[in-house]
């Protein structure tokens, strides 16, 4: 199983001497409300190697020199992270299941030489820590998404970036799988992109509520902008949840991939890769294929992801057998839920 690239298949990092062990989060998330700085504190400056800057852009398919820190390049910035930078869960499913660190510089590193994605907070890590370097300014808000008026311990499940913009601040968010694809100001309004339906709300003191398409994967986000987070480290003990905790949704849906298309969500859960369109299409997803073979599977992620995995093939195997089973998990399942199901004929 040839790759150009490598996965690190590292062990869970133990924590250093001196500190507090990180503890079980089996029984529920660790809620994170506010962040350690009152106030929307914007934060700004270089946090990366001109080096990896240059990588992440090429990667990007674009040019610092062509880039101006002023609202049109942020769409073009945002817009290229979605298209070439895939929403996904592998780590969490190797065969030596491993936990990204949360800085900027590891983050990138990941994003620009490995060619690998993430889920929010890795991704927001690596964008964020980008954007600093090409003079803009972000502040890093506490969200919570999932349901409106939901748990209070999904606070902290998510992270969001606002970009700061001539006076403006702009939800700037790569962390999504299947959000919108471009900025959209801090301000109560309904719009429409690309055929998805979005509308942000004003909910008081500091909080907004960010309402999703019809048919997005989740309902929407609450975040709240009366504190800030110094950087997407304050969110640790929920990306350990994540990461380790057998109650995370990540570990019991198997392995996701999503990436935004002109026709629509591309997205593809253990073997099923479909395309999912607008609210507005009035149509329902489209399964594009059933993946039967590990080499299958290698080439549907490699073909739409942009991801290629340098496993063993024992590793291999052993993930394979692991997405087959989260496949057969969730087949039983739609199997159980439909009326009268046609049992097939052997």
């Amino acid at each position: 199983l040839k790759s150009t690239r490598r996965l690190e298949l590292n062990t869970l990092s133990k924590p250093s001497r001196g500190q507090p062990p990180i503890v079980s989060m089996a029984e529920q998330p660790p809620a994170m409300r506010v962040g350690s700085l009152p106030g929307v504190v914007t934060l700004s400056g270089a946090t990366l190697p001109e080096s990896l800057v240059r990588e992440y852009l090429d990667h990007l398919g674009l040019v610092a020199a062509d880039l101006r820190p002023d609202l049109e390049s942020l769409v073009r910035l945002q817009e290229a992270h979605i298209d070439r930078v895939a929403y996904e869960n592998l780590d969490i499913h190797l065969p030596r299941p491993f936990r990204a660190p949360l800085d900027g510089v590891s983050s990138a590193s990941r994003v620009s030489k490995q060619h690998r994605g993430g889920y929010c907070f890795i991704l927001v890590d690596a964008y964020s820590a980008l954007l600093r370097c090409l003079g803009f300014s972000v502040s890093l808000h506490c969200s919570s998404c999932g349901p409106d008026q939901t748990d209070p311990n999904r606070w902290g499940n998510h992270v969001v970036c606002l970009v700061h913009i001539d006076g403006r601040a702009y939800v700037s968010d790569v962390g999504l799988g299947d959000g919108p694809i471009r900025p959209f100001a801090l301000q109560e309004a309904s719009w429409c992109e690309e055929g998805f339906s979005f509308r942000l709300e004003d909910r008081s003191s500091g909080v907004w509520r960010f309402v999703h398409d019809a048919t997005g994967a989740f309902p929407g986000f609450s975040m709240d902008v009366s504190s800030s987070a110094r950087a997407v480290h304050e969110f640790e003990r929920y990306h350990d949840f994540f990461c380790t905790s057998p109650d995370s949704q990540f570990k019991s849906t198997g392995v996701v991939l999503q990436r935004a298309t002109p026709e629509g969500k591309l997205i593809m859960m253990s073997c099923t890769l479909k395309l999912k369109p607008p609210s507005s299409s009035g149509e329902t997803a489209k399964v594009l294929k059933v993946v039967t073979s590990c080499e299958e599977w290698l080439q549907a992620m490699a073909e739409n992801f942009g991801l290629q995995l340098d496993l063993t093939p024992d590793e291999c195997l052993t993930m394979w057998e692991s997405v087959l089973h989260h496949h057969s998990v969730w087949s039983e399942k739609k199997i159980a839920q439909t009326p009268n199901p046609v049992q097939p004929q052997l």
